[in-house]
């Protein structure tokens, strides 16, 4: 009568292993392995760096920023504006006459002024200046003129309403292009451009 018993003590015991079950502790299992890729391996977007000590914070994600196309490469970015030559810097933009594209270049030229000083400040270059002026101020029809030189490099801002493509570009004229064919882009360009010219890696 015992043995009996324990029998059926045992039956009870058991978990009856259903095909649904089984889907369920595999879903629970799959979707724990994937947090785990997810936490571990999976790239963030960064939008802050530690610049030599300094946080400095971007608009664009930095990791699809450095997907911009620079020509002929960063380095002459870098070599361009981070110069003992250079004695002043201007930021030159065309406006578009509507004032809501026009905030862009406001935008730009304050974050483009404000980390390139800080890149400057950093390397003991703190008597370099950095202006912006409109398009109309140099007299001209067309970018082909701009009169850039080694001590006064030039970066031409060129919003998507004139721009029939996004990228960073070095001419031999020293002028520095940054174009876009969205605001998006726009972002994306600018921080690609502040990413070589400080020479920010992520």
């Amino acid at each position: 009568m015992a043995s009996t018993n324990k029998d059926s003590e045992k039956k009870k015991v058991k978990v009856k292993i259903t095909k649904n079950r089984m889907i369920t502790v595999f879903v629970i299992v799959a979707a724990v392995v994937a947090a785990y890729i997810y936490v571990w391996y999976v790239p963030k977007p960064v939008y802050s760096v530690d610049y030599k000590g300094v946080i400095l914070n971007f608009r664009a994600d930095l990791r699809e920023a450095d997907k911009v196309s620079v020509q002929p490469g960063p380095d002459q970015v870098f070599t361009e504006l981070i110069n003992p030559l250079v004695k002043n810097i201007t930021i030159v933009y065309n406006l578009t006459n509507d004032p809501d594209q026009d905030k862009y270049y406001s935008l730009a030229a304050f974050e483009i002024s404000e980390k390139l000083k800080l890149g400057m400040l950093v390397r003991s270059m703190s008597d370099i200046g950095i202006d912006a002026k409109p398009f109309s101020d140099f007299n001209l029809t067309t970018y082909e003129n701009l009169p850039g030189k080694i001590q006064h490099p030039l970066i031409v801002v060129i919003l998507p309403a004139y721009a029939n493509q996004t990228r960073v570009f070095v001419s031999t004229d020293h002028i520095i292009f940054i174009e876009a064919v969205s605001y998006k882009d726009f972002d994306l360009a600018i921080d690609k451009f502040l990413m070589s010219a400080l020479r920010i890696q992520v």
